[in-house]
């Protein structure tokens, strides 16, 4: 298999074993795709989006890196690469990245959501208030949102507020474990 056709052919048997949940066989067409021409920033990304999902944090970053220099205004790769920064704990990258996003998709809820995160998690609530409450105004119903804007309002002193939206966080979804948490501590402040 040589040329741009079988590069093509490659990610895109890659993509079908990745649907049908074949990951190893997708990963071996991806890397075999990347392999044959790195210079393609759609297999560098696809491998690295399958990596990231794997786990593997600092191969995707380096991967989805390589795919941003190729294509910069690849939005998507930027949103997944501020992905990996944020699960690999470099909040300041993630932050700048997210911010790009957002320049580009406002109505990202789910990257807003994100942003408020990385915000949140480097002690700056009143920025984290911000983002969440602008996810929130894209995506209402994202239960993180809710609960990050919780947190951030548990940080600034406003218990009430913190406990309102808390508690929206946990009837959005009954399963968010870090929700509860967040309100078992804010009803505790308030005792």
């Amino acid at each position: 298999m040589d040329g741009p056709g079988a590069v093509i052919d490659r990610m895109a048997a890659g993509l079908d074993a990745q649907r049908a949940g074949r990951l190893a066989e997708a990963e071996a067409a991806y890397r075999g795709a990347f392999a044959q021409a790195p210079e393609q920033p759609m297999a560098a990304y696809l491998l690295g989006l399958l990596t990231l999902s794997d786990g593997r944090i600092e191969e995707a970053a380096l991967l989805l890196r390589h795919a941003l220099a190729l294509r910069p205004e690849h939005i998507d790769t930027r949103r997944a690469l501020a992905g990996a920064c944020l699960a690999a704990g470099w909040r300041g990258e993630a932050i700048d990245l997210y911010r790009a996003v957002l320049a580009r998709r406002p109505d990202d809820a789910v990257a807003g959501v994100n942003l408020a995160r990385a915000l949140q998690e480097e002690g700056w609530p009143h920025e984290a208030l911000a983002a969440a409450g602008e996810a929130l105004r894209h995506g209402p119903a994202l239960a993180e949102a809710w609960h990050i804007a919780g947190v951030a309002l548990r940080a600034l002193g406003r218990l009430e507020a913190a406990l309102e939206h808390l508690h929206r966080a946990v009837r959005l979804a009954p399963g968010h474990a870090r929700a509860w948490m967040s309100l078992g501590h804010v009803a505790a402040d308030l005792d």
